[in-house]
């Protein structure tokens, strides 16, 4: 700044004195002994205009209550492993999450019949979301949904219910229009490599240990 500009600053100070009446007591009386301080901080402010903030990442982790009953809908009649539901981390990293698919998926379609047995057979249903761990990633929104599942329909297959018609169903993770649904599909449906189930990555993080 020249010597010429200095007092045209001071003199524009003075014009919009009105303005610093925004400041407390006590922040004018701090202006007046520490005038020098004061004039550094709006110097540096000056400079920082331009400058934007750094963009601070979204989390990724997902926080679950575990603690309170889980609400169905209301054509459920019975949930097939309600022991499974309660157990699993209070927080999880949804990068961290396994997008599995049975090997007739990975080649063409798998009966969701086919996919909730071997589940089953081979242990692997602790492991697997449920409908409590769906909600709580609904509840990020449309943006972070796509971003993590790239339009997939992601499923839970710990919480397969049995509905009044006595049909088996697995709660599943998808996009609608502007929002983000929690959808329930027929076990008798097939499936195809863009529903994979989704599952954490390791027992550890099954028993939230």
């Amino acid at each position: 700044m020249t010597e010429q500009q200095i007092p045209k600053l001071v003199a524009s100070f003075v014009e919009h004195q009105s303005c610093f009446s925004d400041l407390s007591v006590e922040d004018g009386q701090w202006v007046i002994q520490k005038t020098s301080d004061a004039i550094a901080l709006c110097v540096k402010a000056i400079r920082d205009r331009g400058k934007e903030s750094p963009e601070v990442p979204e989390s990724s982790l997902i926080h679950v209550d575990r603690t309170t009953p889980l609400v169905y809908p209301d054509w459920v009649t019975k949930a097939l492993h309600p022991e499974l539901e309660n157990i699993g981390p209070a927080e999880f990293d949804v990068e961290q999450l396994e997008c599995w698919l049975h090997s007739d998926q990975k080649k063409g379609v798998a009966k969701g019949e086919i996919i909730c047995k071997y589940l089953e057979t081979n242990d692997m249903l602790a492991g697997c979301l449920g409908l409590r761990d769906l909600q709580a990633i609904q509840k990020r929104g449309l943006a972070f949904v796509r971003k993590h599942f790239q339009g997939q329909a992601v499923f839970g297959w710990r919480s397969v219910v049995l509905d009044r018609s006595g049909n088996l169903r697995v709660p599943c993770l998808c996009g609608d229009g502007g929002g983000v649904v929690v959808d329930w599909r027929w076990l008798v449906d097939g499936w195809l490599s863009d529903n994979p189930a989704l599952r954490f990555a390791s027992k550890s993080s099954v028993l939230g240990v």
